[in-house]
């Protein structure tokens, strides 16, 4: 499985060694970011009128696996890091470390579970991350490994700028060209995007938006 989790932190990062890093300085490796399992994952991600990506809501459910899981670990990448993203409220768990690669904006988040969970249990977990300033990218984007059976995606746009068009994309691998799933136009503008799926395969999950 060390393996598999491995190839899974190769094919789905642009910049696997920056991930190995950051998870090493948590005493991590690559199977620490599936463990426990996520069932369930809802993340909502509010982009501001200037552009910028603000802040990520995300709403997961976890199932223990083979012995005792005490803490689950959450990856970021910045466009750019002049200040650390900040961990602005937390349920079903607490922020214990965090750790980046500088030279490559990369993050990682180590979150202690509040109930540590035995095999077969589950635990809803909420966590809102205010991301650093100047992140304008045009996109998001998620990764899957295993044992996901629901997965929502959200993208609020403030309504002082509306993009004009959004694309909900699946990528099999980071080397792969993205695949369109759904696109939506809208002359108006596209106040609210929002994607869900049931047992989607594992791979990047994002969505990119175009301002008029």
């Amino acid at each position: 499985m060390e393996n598999a989790d491995s190839s899974a932190v190769e094919n789905t990062w642009a910049q696997p060694d920056a991930v190995l890093r950051v998870l090493s300085k948590l005493d991590a490796t690559p199977s620490d970011l599936y463990r426990p399992a996520r069932i369930s994952r809802h993340m909502k991600l509010q982009v501001d009128a200037a552009g910028h990506e603000r802040q990520t809501q995300s709403r997961e459910l976890l199932r223990g696996g083979p012995g005792v899981a005490r803490r689950m670990i959450k990856m970021l990448r910045c466009k750019s890091l002049p200040l650390p993203p900040t961990v602005l409220a937390a349920e079903g768990c607490r922020l214990e470390r965090f750790m980046a690669d500088t030279a490559t904006f990369t993050c990682a988040f180590e979150f202690a579970l509040n109930r540590p969970l035995r095999e077969g249990e589950l635990a809803m977990v909420e966590t809102t991350i205010r991301n650093p300033p100047g992140q304008d990218d045009q996109f998001t984007a998620w990764r899957l490994r295993q044992h996901v059976r629901e997965f929502v995606v959200q993208v609020d746009f403030d309504p002082g700028r509306l993009p004009a068009r959004c694309v909900y994309y699946h990528q099999p691998s980071a080397g792969d060209p993205p695949q369109t799933v759904e696109e939506r136009v809208s002359p108006e503008g596209c106040a609210s995007f929002q994607f869900a799926t049931i047992d989607p395969v594992p791979g990047i999950y994002g969505v990119r938006w175009d301002w008029p």
